[in-house]
């Protein structure tokens, strides 16, 4: 066994990988005699054929003995890829255990203290089990994750331009890698986590987690990068202590969150000035002008676009996932309190400018792919109306707080963080009604065809309700609170011009609190 402890290894992971179940679930189990064999001290360790190390006092280099553990681990990680659960489960469920028992010092106390450290456990060996063993078990996430069930959308997501696809069959339920694997693996992994720092008193495990949790957020996979978006909530606000959360902390959070919401690959389209520039200074082929040259490109930029929405499409479930975690976060007193305003601004400004590029990746597809016959993930157009809605809600909550509203009417200079969150205020809400005035303009010239509502005309009409809601907000407020706010009348005097009857409405009676709170001030 000494001289062939490697081959017997690999032998045992052959069969843990071939057709028979059975044999393959029992293959297992000799894993766990040999993790046995190897942890026991009475026994000669194994030599390792390539190269034999002796240290000073004779025994064992403990780099060796490492490099030992590695083909049962790393073994261990791949067949967790199984495509059969119960042989997928048992190798996880083994593979937490042996480093569990063999890598973390005895929990039984002694007075001896050297009984209390693990052979050659420390949070150096950790680190190299995350990188090494358990990150790479995230790529067997996506084998599957086609065939199962669409990623959840927020229960206050509403389709309008899409269909929701149908249930998933009763026999296909609960059979793929996310639906069976994932959630017990990421429990394993940030409870061995939470274990080291709890032994080794170190938290460097903490950017390991949040390293696995990336990865799935920037996965292809739309199913688990959800399922990633949702466990980096649970890990942030329920399973790390407040201790714990630092501003580093909320950095990296917040960053992740924010790369969560940007479109991928969106072109950058050329605004008319720039094409006019291009065309006076550029000089063309022979043939060719600057002009066709940089349409050339631009549809290039487009086909190159579409053609990967067409592949990754499940990936818009995510904008509106990121969007419910973060509107949670900083809707959540406790939490946002923790967060403070630097990073709530933060988050909420990344919100405002994914709406936006929403709503451009979505008039980009709208007029280059034909309207989805069957069912299909949610359009950038949904996801931007559900962006909006949080916006409005959190700069809203941002109104309500008193050092910044004062920080309007005070002659000090407000800090850079209360001026970022006093620009966010008015940037959303001029955002919001400019796009309600610029659509009823553009809708205004199709009034009389009898073609189908187009996707504008639906998304005006929750643009309408967003727009209402707001105005009954600010009219909800005290007159000191609104007095604040008066520097918002030449935003909403612009809508007072609306072809909207209730709008006009709504919004005269709002100008005209304003214009006697400031008179009475």
């Amino acid at each position: 066994l000494a001289e062939r402890f490697v081959d017997l290894v690999d032998a045992l992971l052959m069969y843990a990988g071939g057709p028979h179940e059975k044999m393959s679930l029992v293959s297992i189990d000799h894993l766990v005699t040999l993790s046995t064999f190897l942890a026991d001290e009475s026994f000669a360790t194994p030599l390792v054929r390539r190269r034999s190390h002796v240290n000073t006092t004779g025994g064992i280099d403990k780099n060796q003995e490492l490099e030992l553990w590695w083909p049962i681990l790393l073994g261990l990680s791949r067949s967790i890829g199984d495509p059969r659960k119960q042989v997928r489960l048992k190798c996880l469920v083994t593979l937490l255990g042996i480093v569990n028992q063999h890598f973390f010092p005895p929990e039984s106390s002694g007075s001896d203290e050297d009984t209390k450290k693990p052979r050659f456990g420390n949070v150096q060996t950790m680190q190299l089990v995350f990188r090494g063993i358990l990150n790479p078990v995230l790529s067997h996430a996506e084998m599957d994750a086609q065939i199962g069930p669409s990623p959840p959308l927020p229960e206050d997501f509403e389709r309008f331009t899409t269909k929701a696809p149908a249930p998933v069959a009763k026999e296909q339920r609960n059979t793929t890698w996310l639906e069976t694997t994932f959630e017990h693996f990421m429990d394993g992994c940030i409870a061995l986590c939470m274990r080291s720092m709890e032994v080794f008193k170190d938290e460097s495990l903490v950017e390991e987690v949040f390293a696995m949790l990336n990865s799935c957020l920037q996965s292809d996979s739309g199913a688990l990068a959800v399922r990633g978006l949702r466990r980096l909530q649970m890990f942030v606000t329920d399973d790390l202590s407040e201790s714990l959360v630092t501003d580093d902390t909320w950095a990296t959070v917040c960053h992740m969150l924010r790369r969560c919401l940007a479109v991928r690959g969106l072109p950058q389209l050329p605004t008319e000035s720039q094409v006019n520039g291009s065309n006076q200074q550029d000089e063309a082929p022979k043939g060719e002008s600057a002009g066709d040259k940089d349409e050339n490109l631009v549809t290039e930029a487009i086909t190159e676009f579409v053609a990967e929405e067409r592949v990754l499409a499940d990936r818009r479930y995510i904008g509106s996932n990121a969007t419910l975690i973060i509107g949670n976060m900083l809707s959540n007193a406790k939490t946002s309190e923790v967060m403070g305003l630097r990073w709530r601004v933060f988050l909420t400004a990344g919100l405002g400018e994914a709406v936006t590029e929403w709503e451009e990746a979505g008039a980009l597809l709208a007029k280059n792919v034909a309207d989805p016959q069957d069912a299909s993930p949610p359009s950038y157009i949904e996801n931007a109306i559900y962006g909006r809605k949080w916006i409005s809600k959190l700069v809203l909550q941002l109104t309500a707080m008193k050092d910044v509203m004062l920080s309007f009417e005070s002659d000090v200079d407000p800090t850079p963080t209360i001026a970022s969150a006093q620009t966010l205020i008015g940037d959303q809400i001029h955002s919001l009604l400019t796009l309600f005035m610029t659509r009823e303009a553009a809708l205004s010239s199709h009034v009389g065809s009898t073609a189908k509502p187009s996707w504008e005309a639906s998304q005006q009409t929750r643009v309408i309700k967003l727009v209402l809601e707001l105005i009954a907000s600010l009219d909800a407020m005290e007159d000191e609170q609104l007095y604040l706010l008066s520097w918002l009348s030449p935003m909403l005097e612009s809508c007072a011009e609306s072809k909207n009857e209730t709008v006009r409405k709504k919004v005269g009676k709002l100008l005209q609190r304003l214009r006697s709170t400031t008179a009475g001030a």
